[in-house]
């Protein structure tokens, strides 16, 4: 493993206007190590991150809305496929595929095994799937609101 891994903090928030890369800050941090785990966590490595419609209100700190705001100073969070690097977890095996629903960008950190599930192997469907047409914007889409 590394021994820095690299995330994306949120700054401040973006009340007009559009997004722009001074709105986030990339920072390098110690990358997590297998002797950090305490029973029942992971080390993932994010494969893909998703990026959906609904960020834009955690972006602008608006507390009437269904999702909670981004944390300024803490890594960007949302849907994401990882590899599990490491683990202190008996279901969850090194090199295995995860889903995170708040997956944190950042190249490496520890998960709760409560906060991750197995992306399932089915014969057509890649990993990536899962932050597409099989994802929750998707579902919406299809569902409606």
């Amino acid at each position: 493993m590394s021994s820095t891994a690299s995330r994306i903090i949120f700054k401040d928030f973006i009340t007009s206007g559009l997004p722009s890369i001074s709105d986030f800050v990339v920072e390098k941090v110690p990358a997590p190590t297998k002797e950090q785990l305490k029973d029942g966590q992971v080390i993932v490595s994010p494969l893909y991150m998703s990026i959906d419609p609904y960020q834009r209100g955690r972006l602008t700190g608006t507390k009437d809305s269904y999702v909670d705001s981004y944390v300024k100073g803490e890594p960007i969070t949302n849907f994401l496929v990882a590899k599990v690097v490491a683990s202190a977890n008996k279901d969850y095996k090194e090199g295995e595929t995860v889903l995170a629903d708040d997956g944190k960008w950042q190249t490496q950190y520890i998960a709760n095994a409560s906060d991750i599930r197995k992306v399932p192997v089915r014969e057509g469907i890649s990993p990536k799937d899962y932050l597409g047409v099989l994802s929750m914007p998707a579902f919406t889409a299809y569902y409606g609101t």
